[in-house]
Parts: C-alpha cells; structure tokens; sequence
C-alpha cells in the first residue's frame, strides 16, 4: 500500500505523541534524516515544556 504525502504526516503525529508521554525528567534527543541527519539538540536534554515546545516547533518543519 503506498500512502504518499501522508506517510509523514502520519509519522509526525506520531512523534508528536511519543514526545508528549515521555515522563518529566527523561532524557531526550531527535534524528531528523534524509540525505543527512542532524540532531535537535546537541547532547540529549531533559524532558520540561521548554525542550518539549522545541521539539515540536521542530518537528512542524519537518518535510519542508
């Protein structure tokens, strides 16, 4: 089954809602991938509403 442009609509949204069910305090990091890769951050950050509020500013950009 191909499912196209949704395919990563998809998996952001599912990113998105990892990302929210980590608990507070976890450790956490993005690899965005394609030709390259690039972390979000430059060592692995604790999970608080500032790193999650960047990492879904991130992930919108994601495909863009």
């Amino acid at each position: 089954m191909y499912w196209g442009d949704k395919a990563i609509v998809m998996a952001k949204e599912a990113l998105k809602i990892f990302i929210h069910s980590l608990p507070m305090g976890s450790k956490f990091n993005i690899c965005s991938f394609g030709s390259n890769h690039s972390f979000l951050f430059p060592e692995s950050r604790e999970y608080s509403e500032d790193s999650l509020e960047q990492a879904l500013e991130d992930i919108d950009t994601y495909d863009k």
